[in-house]
């Protein structure tokens, strides 16, 4: 079967190879979208200082830190879920006038009209709001021990809201069907499908987890500053839902994760009495432990084959199940890095300090083992004209083939196989985002107690199609005792 699925679909995607974008991934269930309190930019700024200097014995500095991000609108990131090179599809019925333009055979999503004709399109965006609460402590106040002198430890609690809508649209629709479902909307959204469907809405809040981390000042004095830390990240709350396509999560999809990280600053100006300048360098990377996640596939050159119908061999001809019930199996889930790295300048004064910025953050592709039986016994349905179930192996989400036959004529059942499976379409596809952040912060120094209050922004840019273009702000008060 697989060479007939590859064939069929090498002269439909044809017309639009030649547009593809370089890098541009389509057809995907899944998408890693950046927790916003992984954010060294707004994690340093102002308070890098206050834990490294802190102006008393007690040792203990604590930051309460509220953050907002939201995505903004790009083209590029609809091809992620949609194919073809379109922003758009249009879903017709057989005896539709547009049929021979269609992209989505109305058919297949279960819309019994054969002249039923519309237009889809989805616009994914992403809003994540909450606070976190950070304390940290010196370990040399803890243990009297000269080995752990400039060795610390702290630990962060995010509590964060997060809103994902993938803005499904239908316009120029016409000839509804009289049953459900009788429309676009309605069809993603139907009730046998127990998988990839596409909501309004989905929201998650919850305390994502708790990020613990372990290190040590090599040099803390005259701006000048060396440090190394290492993470463990323990995850609360739930991950994505495969049950809705683009679902909302707070945090790391309930990786367990380890890392490390260094910062560096360098005074640049050979007077400091009024303002340092200084050169800062941050560098952290997460490494994340696989976990089992239900994910739904497509079949080998065929996007969106999961909206598809199928038959199963020995079933009842008319007996139709959707794809997405088929191809939705239990995963090993290795997600693998998130690496971030950022750089800028500070300007450092008695009571204030401003930091200008550049980001880089990115991750690898997911790899998805699945773990499960895979059923071999269903076929991409054909006419179900006769007594017995047919195929059509040569179908595409826009089409129906002919009944499949042998070299005698006689029907044919073609089934899928395990091989026919293309693992990369359930696979979060890697990222390489920029970003461009500025804060300024309003210092207290006092004999006891310091304090600050910092006000930030940022704006990020993918170089890809495979993860959001968002801005981001975030307000924060610290004290050191």
């Amino acid at each position: 079967m697989k060479k007939h699925l590859l064939c069929a679909s090498f002269f439909v995607m044809m017309p639009c190879i030649a547009h593809v974008h370089p890098g541009v991934q389509e057809s995907k269930t899944f998408m890693w979208t950046r927790p916003v309190f992984f954010n060294n930019a707004a994690e340093q700024s102002a308070w890098h200082d206050f834990i490294y200097n802190k102006p008393s014995k007690g040792g203990s500095t604590v930051q309460i830190k509220s953050m907002y991000q939201k995505s903004l609108s790009k083209e590029r990131i609809k091809q992620y879920f949609l194919f073809g090179c379109n922003n758009e599809l249009l879903v017709a019925g057989d005896n539709s006038n547009c049929v021979k333009n269609r992209d989505v055979r109305a058919e297949w999503l279960g819309i019994q009209n054969d002249q039923f004709s519309g237009k889809l399109t989805i616009n994914p965006e992403q809003r994540q709001v909450g606070f976190s609460i950070t304390a940290h402590k010196d370990i040399s106040n803890l243990f009297d021990i000269s080995f752990l002198q400039d060795y610390w430890v702290s630990i962060e609690l995010p509590v964060f809201a997060v809103t994902n809508r993938l803005n499904l649209e239908q316009y120029d629709v016409h000839n509804t069907a009289a049953t459900e479902p009788n429309d676009i909307i309605s069809a993603f959204n139907q009730k046998k499908w127990l998988y990839a469907k596409m909501p309004k809405e989905r929201s998650a809040l919850n305390a994502v987890g708790l990020l613990f981390k372990f290190g040590r000042a090599f040099l803390s004095e005259d701006h000048y500053q060396i440090a190394y830390y290492s993470i463990v990240n323990v995850p609360f709350g739930g991950g994505q839902n495969a049950e809705y396509l683009f679902d909302a999560y707070a945090g790391t999809n309930q990786h367990v994760g380890f890392g490390n990280g260094v910062t560096f600053q360098i005074l640049l100006n050979q007077d400091a009495t009024k303002y340092a300048f200084c050169w800062f360098l941050n560098l952290e990377h997460l490494f994340l432990i696989h976990n089992k996640q239900m994910r739904t596939f497509d079949l080998i050159g065929k996007p969106w084959s999961r909206y598809m119908l199928y038959n199963k061999k020995d079933g009842a001809p008319n007996l139709l199940e959707p794809g997405v019930n088929i191809f939705t199996y239990k995963c090993r889930v290795r997600p693998y890095n998130f690496v971030e790295f950022s750089t800028g300048w500070r300007i450092i004064s008695e009571k204030y300090e401003c930091e200008f910025g550049y980001d880089l953050w990115g991750h690898g592709d997911e790899r998805v083992k699945v773990l499960c039986h895979v059923d071999e016994s269903y076929g991409i349905a054909g006419s179900n004209t006769g007594s017995i179930p047919t195929s059509a192996s040569q179908s595409t989400i826009g089409n129906q083939a002919d009944n499949d036959e042998d070299e005698n004529g006689d029907p044919l059942f073609v089934p899928v196989r395990f091989s026919d499976i293309d693992i990369t379409s359930a696979e979060g596809q890697s990222a390489i985002n920029h970003r461009m952040h500025a804060s300024y912060a309003y210092l207290h120094k006092g004999e006891s107690v310091d304090g600050f209050i910092t006000i930030g922004g940022s704006l990020e840019f993918p170089q890809k199609n495979t993860a959001l273009h968002v801005w981001t702000v975030w307000f924060k008060v610290g004290t050191a005792m």
